[in-house]
C-alpha cells in the first residue's frame, strides 16, 4: 500500500547553478507544482551567487515563495550559519560530513548557533554511521529540536540491499523523520530510492531527469505507482518534465526512461505485430499514463503488418501486390539513408506505388 510520499526537489538548485533567468526560474517552479513538487533544497553559496548576478529583474513574489517553501543548505564548520539566517529562508539544512576530525562538539556548536530556526540535519555519507553512532546522536538532535534527518549517499557508495538494511535498522531507534537523498554516479540512485521507500521512508529527494546526478524523480514516481500503489501521475507528465529541462537548456534523450519521446516507438515487424494485438507485450505501461503517444516507425526492419497498421492510421489501403512493392521500396530507402523513413517519405512512396501498380 502507498503511504503518504513527499518529494524534495534539486532541479531548482541546478537551475540556479546554470544561471537561468528569473522568468525561467518561475516557469520551473510552476511546472514542478504541476507534477506535485512544492519544496526543495538550494545551497547557500549557489543562491547568493545567483542573487548577486541577477539582481536587476528579481521576482519578489517568486523570491518569497522559494524562501518559504524551499530550504537553504549550508556546510557545517565553514562559518555559514549567520549568512544562512540572514538569507530569509524559513528552513535551514546543516550538512555534516562524516570524518574523524569533525567532532560532535563542533556539530553541537553549529546547532546551537541555529537555535530558534527550523533546522534539518543532512549526513552526507550517512552509510558510514553505525547503529551505535545513531543512538549516540539522537539526544543531541532532540536537544536542538532538529526537524528531520537527511540520509544522504553523497559518494554514491550504497547499493539497493545495503540501503534497505541500513534504513530499516536506523528507524528502529530514530526519534525524528528521515528522508533519503541518493546520488547517481553509478546509476543506482533509483534502486536505492526504491529500497528507501520499501524500508518505510516517505520523503525522497531527486531532480527531474536526474540532472545533477540526483535520483531521477520521474523514475521513482513511476516505480512508486506500480510497486507501492501510489496515485496516478498528472496529465502531460512527460511534457512538464520536458519543459523543465528545456528551461535548463537540457534536451531529453529520446530513449530516456519514462519521459523520452521515443520510448514508445516500434519498428521491427514482429514487434509491431505484437503491439497492435497486445501492447503489454512490449510496454510496461501505456504512453497515455505519462502524456506520450505510441509511434510506429517504418524502416528497414518493418514488415507488412507494421506497414498496414501505419497506413490504416491515415485511412489508406493497399492490395497484397501493392503492399509487397511498397515494403521493398521502404526497405531500400531506409537502408540507403541509414535511418527510418519519415511520414512524408512514406506517403510519397505510397502514392507512387498506388499509381504504378
Amino acid at each position: 500500500m502507498c503511504t503518504s510520499i513527499s518529494w524534495v526537489d534539486y532541479t531548482l538548485n541546478e537551475a540556479i547553478k546554470k544561471a537561468v533567468s528569473w522568468s525561467q526560474l518561475a516557469m520551473i517552479v510552476r511546472y514542478l507544482a504541476q507534477i506535485g513538487v512544492y519544496t526543495g533544497d538550494v545551497w547557500l553559496n549557489d543562491w547568493n551567487y545567483y542573487l548577486e548576478h541577477n539582481s536587476s529583474d528579481q521576482d519578489t513574489t517568486l523570491l518569497s515563495y522559494i524562501k518559504n517553501g524551499w530550504r537553504i543548505k549550508i556546510f557545517a564548520g565553514r562559518g555559514e550559519t549567520e549568512a544562512a539566517i540572514a538569507s530569509g529562508f524559513s528552513s535551514i539544512i546543516l550538512s555534516w560530513q562524516y570524518s574523524p576530525w569533525q567532532s560532535e562538539k563542533m556539530l553541537e556548536r553549529e546547532l546551537k548557533a541555529l537555535s530558534g530556526k527550523k533546522i534539518y540535519l543532512s549526513f552526507l555519507d550517512a552509510g558510514e554511521y553505525t547503529k551505535d553512532d545513531w543512538r549516540r546522536l539522537w539526544p543531541l538532535l532532540q536537544k536542538y529540536h532538529v526537524k528531520g534527518l537527511l540520509y544522504s549517499d553523497g559518494r554514491s557508495s550504497m547499493d539497493a540491499l545495503g540501503t534497505y538494511n541500513k534504513l530499516t535498522e536506523i528507524q528502529k531507534s530514530a526519534v525524528l523523520p528521515i528522508e533519503f537523498h541518493g546520488h547517481n554516479a553509478y546509476g543506482l540512485a533509483t534502486a536505492n530510492a526504491l529500497s528507501a521507500l520499501r524500508a518505510g521512508i516517505s520523503r525522497i529527494t531527486g531532480s527531474v531527469g536526474g540532472i545533477g546526478s540526483h535520483t531521477p524523480l520521474e523514475e521513482i514516481w513511476m516505480v512508486s505507482k506500480y510497486f507501492l500503489g501510489c496515485k496516478v501521475l498528472p496529465n502531460h507528465f512527460a511534457d512538464y518534465c520536458r519543459k523543465i529541462l528545456i528551461c535548463l537548456g537540457v534536451m531529453i534523450p529520446g530513449n530516456k526512461a519514462i519521459i523520452g519521446s521515443e520510448i514508445f516507438s516500434h519498428e521491427s515487424g514482429i514487434h509491431v505485430d505484437g503491439i497492435t494485438k497486445n501492447p503489454q507485450l512490449y510496454e510496461a505501461f501505456s504512453p497515455q499514463e505519462v502524456g506520450l503517444t505510441r509511434k510506429l516507425v517504418i524502416g528497414k526492419h518493418s514488415g507488412s503488418a507494421a506497414l498496414r497498421y501505419k497506413l490504416q492510421e491515415w485511412k489508406l489501403g493497399l492490395s497484397t501486390e501493392q503492399s509487397k512493392r511498397l515494403l521493398k521500396e521502404v526497405r531500400e530507402m531506409a537502408t540507403v539513408q541509414k535511418t527510418a523513413i519519415s511520414d512524408y517519405q512514406l506517403k510519397k512512396l505510397y502514392f507512387k506505388t498506388v499509381s504504378e501498380v
